[in-house]
């Protein structure tokens, strides 16, 4: 019960903050205002793309396709689908684990697995945010890093768990 009313609780809190500015310093509370209606205006528009994509991403992720071709692909196709998966991935990344722990008892190597979850940092969904912050330069030149750094890190994980 407690931790359903913490938000209440908190906006309530905030509102009476931003009550108590506008009757102290109204300048500021006008501001504060135009500051935050402003970024609200920036960013309204991409958290929209942001949420489209992620219904489209959610859609078209399906466990049984990986599944079944992870198993049937060989070389650079499971890399691409390894990789692939990994950046269409949605949720937590610890509900992701059985499904892993499944592929690598069915005799999917460990390098597609580390790789699979290195590329689960890059979201499609919130590359236009990462645009709107910090440009297409460097959000390019970030997610070929990280594709080739998951393709690293796999290799390092299956010769390190060899030893």
């Amino acid at each position: 019960m407690k931790k359903k009313n913490s938000g209440w609780i908190f906006l309530f809190l905030v509102l009476i903050v931003y009550i108590a500015i506008g009757v102290l310093d109204r300048d500021s509370f006008i501001l504060s205002i135009n500051f935050f209606l402003s970024m609200i205006g920036n960013i309204l528009p991409v958290l929209f793309l942001v949420f489209a994509l992620m219904v489209i991403t959610t859609y078209f992720m399906n466990k049984d396709y990986f599944t079944k071709n992870l198993e049937k692909y060989t070389g650079v196709k499971t890399w691409i689908l390894s990789i692939g998966a990994g950046l269409i991935s949605t949720g937590p990344i610890f509900m992701w684990y059985p499904l892993l722990k499944d592929f690598q008892n069915r005799g999917i190597k460990k390098r597609f697995i580390a790789a699979f979850l290195y590329s689960t940092a890059i979201k499609p969904a919130l590359v236009p945010l990462l645009i709107v912050y910090f440009g297409i330069q460097y959000t390019i030149i970030l997610i070929i890093v990280m594709v080739f750094t998951s393709i690293a890190q796999g290799l390092i994980v299956e010769k390190l768990s060899e030893v």
